[in-house]
């Protein structure tokens, strides 16, 4: 029996419908006997998808701790990461280069380091673009500002760290160290503004691979009372993380309806962004991610034939070896450029020049498996996503405003 037939989206479903009527509602007047029955039903149905996945993945196991996270230990790693992410999460070799990575960009050692996008489902994505980590830094702002600096400045790995955002400020590298430390020690975990810091890394970690752009989302955490809280989980989404870190402390859960709803929701506001844009990929990606945590097992499917059989995932690598291409030979970033132990700008030609010659075989492959072209299954996913959505919400959530699709 499949994940999808033996258990329904419903629970979820019924959170999301929850967060839609509660958008505009104070948190503590959501509290009542409505979400205590909605996280009493979650609770129990992702105990139940975990111990379903439990028998059907070997070396993952539930933790009763935390419904709907499943837990792995290998070699020296540790991860906790959501039920729909397991059977797409990355091999035990990757999980180790992720650990390093991890180790090595993080900004405190009482931190929690998660990994998100893409990098979470390497194994549905043939090419990935760059590396996403969201760090739960839970230490005092000032030990961060160090960190920062230390980090921005000699970086202990091959690469270079591109660009910091400490709240809504950027500073693009070469750093000024007093004006880092200056708005750091303003960073609060009670404060919406400045609960955020971001830190971009280009950097060279494997052979045989391609230099990729790392990115670090720091969430600044309060620890004083056992947990960790700031004002900033709401910026972020348990069911997109993966935890990689031994620490038995999970700092937003699954089996929070209003968090679980705030998701699905998240992920159509994500889908109406970029539906209007160029970015086919990223508005696919989103569909992707809302129909596998609503455990549409059809749809997945769907979607999964699509990235092996079309050119998407090959113009998205070539497009993203271009731009480091381009920035790590622009005349200012000389310094960038110098902080690499290897040759890469040598290393990314050769490597379009392969990438050239799989654009070709995946034009081929393309014609073959879509004569209609990728634009018409595109838009049939979308129809045969936006039917389901209205099936399982009772016409409440949607991603096309009519039955013509006429805003697509």
């Amino acid at each position: 029996m499949t994940l999808g037939s033996e258990y329904d989206s419903s629970p979820i479903m019924r959170c999301a419908l929850f967060a839609k009527d509660s958008e505009h509602v104070a948190a503590h007047e959501k509290q009542g006997a409505h979400f205590r029955i909605l996280k009493d039903n979650l609770s129990l149905a992702l105990k139940g998808i975990a111990k379903f996945q439990q028998g059907s993945s070997p070396g993952w196991h539930a933790d009763d701790d935390n419904p709907g996270f499943l837990l792995k230990q290998s070699s020296f790693v540790f991860v906790r990461i959501p039920f729909h992410l397991v059977r797409l999460f990355p091999s035990d070799s990757e999980l180790e280069k992720i650990w390093k990575i991890g180790s090595l960009i993080k900004t405190s050692e009482k931190s929690i380091m998660h990994i998100s996008g893409s990098n979470a489902v390497k194994k549905v994505f043939s090419f990935i673009n760059d590396i996403d980590f969201c760090e739960y830094a839970a230490d005092d702002p000032s030990k961060i500002a160090e960190s920062i600096i230390s980090l921005a400045s000699t970086p202990s790995f091959s690469g270079c760290c591109t660009k910091i955002k400490i709240a809504d400020n950027d500073s693009q590298s070469p750093y000024d160290s007093d004006e880092i430390k200056s708005r750091a020690s303003l960073l609060s975990h009670q404060k919406p503004d400045s609960c955020l810091f971001k830190m971009d890394y280009l950097m060279d970690f494997a052979e045989n691979e391609r230099p990729y752009e790392v990115t670090n989302l720091g969430i600044v955490c309060d620890d004083s009372e056992g947990n960790y809280v700031s004002v900033g989980f709401d910026k972020t989404f348990a069911a997109q993380q993966g935890q990689v870190s031994a620490i038995d402390l999970v700092p937003t859960r699954l089996d929070d309806p209003e968090a679980a709803g705030r998701y699905v929701l998240h992920l159509l506001n994500e889908f109406n962004k970029y539906k209007g844009s160029n970015d086919i990929l990223k508005m696919l990606k989103r569909l992707l991610s809302l129909v596998r945590f609503l455990l549409l097992k059809d749809l997945t499917e769907r979607f999964d034939i699509l990235f092996k059989n079309s050119k998407l995932l090959v113009e998205s690598e070539i497009n993203e070896v271009n731009r480091i291409l381009q920035y790590i030979t622009a005349p200012t970033k000389q310094h960038c450029l110098d902080a690499f132990d290897t040759p890469i700008v040598k290393q990314l030609e050769d490597y379009r020049q392969e990438l050239d010659l799989e654009l070709q075989k995946a034009v081929l492959k393309e014609e073959r498996y879509f004569p209609g072209g990728v634009s018409d299954e595109v838009y049939k996913l979308i129809e045969a996503t936006d039917k389901k959505l209205k099936e399982e919400s009772g016409g409440r959530l949607y991603l096309l405003k009519s039955e013509e699709g006429s805003d697509v």
